[in-house]
């Protein structure tokens, strides 16, 4: 429904190219234009867990925010590393993928693999050209420290994000 709205109120915007992070930006601006500019929320107060909070949020200052130190290349070990590119709705589409699950985050991290290269980038593979059992099974040799590096990826890319601050009314 959402990719529906967006396609119907920005006419010849390629979708299937769009970060997630970029069309719920682009999902916002159409709601906040659309709706008005300032969403009513009511936000539960995180100091006793128990009392509710009413709040307006002004969509206008909701942004994309990017983690500290974020890249999409990841160095593995000896000249070996991965480029990574954002997952897009096509790329959830195009594997199946409906909700990231535990059983699934191998697809989901092999769907984001733009190239795989070694010898400090003079050889370089696509993963396109490869099977997905391959993808996945160069995934799961990666050692605990070159994993971390894939999940420091996903943890500081950008996402939709603002903070607001809330006053317990008690």
């Amino acid at each position: 429904t959402m990719l529906n709205c967006i396609e119907s109120c920005v006419p010849g915007l390629d979708m299937k190219k769009l970060a997630t992070f970029d069309m719920d930006y682009v999902f916002t601006q159409i709601r906040a234009k659309s709706v008005g500019e300032v969403s009513k929320l009511r936000l539960l107060c995180p100091d006793d867990n128990k009392t509710y909070a009413d709040v307006e949020l002004d969509l206008n200052e909701v942004r994309v925010q990017v983690g500290e130190d974020h890249t999409n290349k990841i160095e593995l070990d000896n000249g070996m590393g991965m480029i990574m590119q954002y997952p897009t709705i096509d790329s959830f589409r195009d594997s199946g993928i409906r909700n990231i699950t535990a059983d699934n985050m191998l697809d989901v991290i092999g769907s984001c693999i733009l190239q795989i290269y070694e010898d400090e980038g003079k050889k370089v593979y696509d993963p396109k050209d490869q099977t997905k059992k391959e993808v996945i099974e160069f995934i799961e040799q990666l050692n605990t420290k070159q994993f971390k590096k894939v999940q420091n990826f996903f943890d500081t890319m950008p996402k939709l994000k603002h903070e607001i601050k809330i006053k317990n009314p008690k």
